[in-house]
């Protein structure tokens, strides 16, 4: 019975210590770079459970964005947010960072994510979408927040059609 205690101990002590690394590790709000703002908001709109997860999206958004954000109806977050239907994050990565002013900066960065069709669940008929996104930032008091998209390209690369998928010569 002693040893099951000693090491159920230390089984917590690993939780609470890696737990204090992460949260310790990690720059407070106020600290982060834009870079990392914009990171932590894309974690948190990837990451959206329920309707009532708004609140995690406001907290990097102003201006223009966040009006947008707190004035979507819930039937719109949800069918962007919670109900959406791209399956995997593939990769995220920032292109480039342009300082304005010192409280204002543009942040370019690059998702490449999958999406399925409506028609199916089956990730071979999964869409790869590649976004290029430019964000306009504002740094305020309590850190750089995302006031608005000023510029988005995609591209989509559709799977092939069972009919024109190449197979084999014989």
């Amino acid at each position: 019975m002693g040893k099951r205690v000693i090491k159920g101990a230390l089984v917590g002590l690993l939780f609470l210590a890696t737990g204090c690394f992460r949260s310790c590790t990690q720059p407070s709000r106020s600290e982060m770079t834009a870079e990392q703002v914009v990171e932590a908001y894309l974690n948190a709109a990837f990451s959206i459970k329920s309707v009532e997860d708004k609140k995690n999206l406001l907290a990097y958004a102003t201006g223009d964005l966040e009006i947008a954000i707190a004035g979507a109806t819930e039937e719109t977050f949800r069918k962007a947010y919670v109900e959406r239907r791209y399956t995997t994050l593939e990769s995220f990565s920032i292109v480039g960072r342009r300082d304005r002013t010192p409280h204002e900066t543009e942040v370019t960065f690059q998702l490449v994510y999958r999406e399925l069709p409506e028609f199916t669940t089956d990730d071979k008929d999964a869409t790869l979408i590649t976004t290029l996104n430019t964000v306009a930032m504002d740094k305020a008091p309590d850190g750089w927040r995302i006031r608005s998209v000023i510029g988005a390209k995609s591209t989509f690369d559709f799977p092939l059609s069972v009919e024109s998928r190449i197979t084999g010569v014989k």
